[in-house]
């Protein structure tokens, strides 16, 4: 299957577009970074606004699947600089990158919403909270991600194309940096950015989230790419367990950590309130037909994010 990866230089998409060469797929990676990943790509730099760019990219290369993970994270200083931008590289960019892979004859869009549509719904109240619960975005983010989701869920099918869309909840995982379009990064990330400065990581009590390992929210996008028929539904990708960055704490050698005392702050960025528990966030049945469900615990996800980052290290003082 020839497949069309925009935002691949992000993290998530280097991590899908390695999954996808491993299981002998042919990819097309587009953003306007360098893609930084191994493996043989058709890399284009290019900025998925251009429409007319990206439809004639999907012509040239017989593109079947488009995964269009082009998107900016914005935080709340962002949002006031950037907000038209944001909107534009959100959701018109993907509205009309839609409706170029129908012209061009792609055959299925795969859509990377968030965890953030679900905004304060996720903190309010108690269980699980189901794809069928309220959208409350909190901020612009996730505002956009609501719009654009709808707005592929609605116009795909319509367009004749097939679709679906994943909701990624809080992830962390080998690839991710600072490419300038994410505002918050992981607290995994952070702590590995305390260890090798050799400071002490202060750690917030109460800030547990079902992280998921971005390798599993790889898999669980090639699941939705590969299969027969696929339904025209928003799916949880998630861990489906709460679990504290303590873990991951853990898992690096020698990091300096303790939790915050009493009055005092944390040193790491969470992503959204830690003053009242986040609930859990199921994947659906469906997800499990598909053929995924999460290869890593915890434990197994931070160990071995915590073994890539050292590898990193490795390569980088031999080179």
């Amino acid at each position: 299957m020839r497949v069309l990866v925009t935002g691949a230089s992000g993290f998530v998409g280097v991590n899908l577009v390695e999954a996808l060469l491993a299981r002998g797929h042919e990819v097309v990676a587009m953003s306007l970074d360098a893609y930084p990943g191994p493996g043989r790509v058709t890399e284009i730099r290019g900025d998925t606004t251009d429409t007319v760019r990206v439809e004639r990219e999907m012509r040239e290369h017989r593109i079947e699947a488009l995964w269009h993970g082009a998107a900016i994270t914005a935080g709340a200083e962002r949002e006031k600089r950037e907000a038209s931008r944001v909107v534009e590289v959100n959701l018109l960019a993907t509205v009309r990158a839609l409706e170029a892979a129908a012209r061009a004859g792609v055959r299925r869009f795969v859509y990377p919403s968030s965890s953030a549509v679900y905004g304060f719904t996720a903190f309010d109240g108690t269980g699980p909270v189901a794809e069928d619960a309220p959208l409350r975005p909190m901020n612009l983010y996730g505002i956009t991600k609501v719009a654009a989701e709808a707005a592929v869920l609605r116009l795909a099918p319509a367009l004749g194309l097939e679709t679906c869309a994943g909701r990624i909840n809080a992830v962390f995982g080998p690839w991710e940096r600072d490419t300038g379009l994410r505002d918050t990064l992981s607290p995994h990330l952070q702590l590995a950015e305390l260890w090798k400065s050799g400071k002490e990581a202060v750690l917030a009590r109460g800030a547990e989230r079902d992280w998921v390992y971005a390798p599993d929210v790889a898999e669980a996008f090639v699941a939705m790419l590969e299969a027969k028929t696929v339904p025209p539904i928003a799916m949880n990708i998630s861990m489906d367990r709460l679990w504290p960055p303590e873990i991951m704490a853990r898992a690096l050698p020698g990091l300096k950590w303790r939790y915050a005392e009493a009055g005092e702050a944390s040193n790491l960025g969470y992503g959204g309130p830690i003053d009242r528990p986040r609930r859990p966030l199921p994947p659906p049945p469906v997800l499990g037909k598909l053929g995924w469900s999460p290869a890593h615990t915890p434990e197994a996800a931070c160990a071995d994010y915590a073994r890539w980052l050292r590898e990193v290290d490795r390569r980088r003082a031999t080179m």
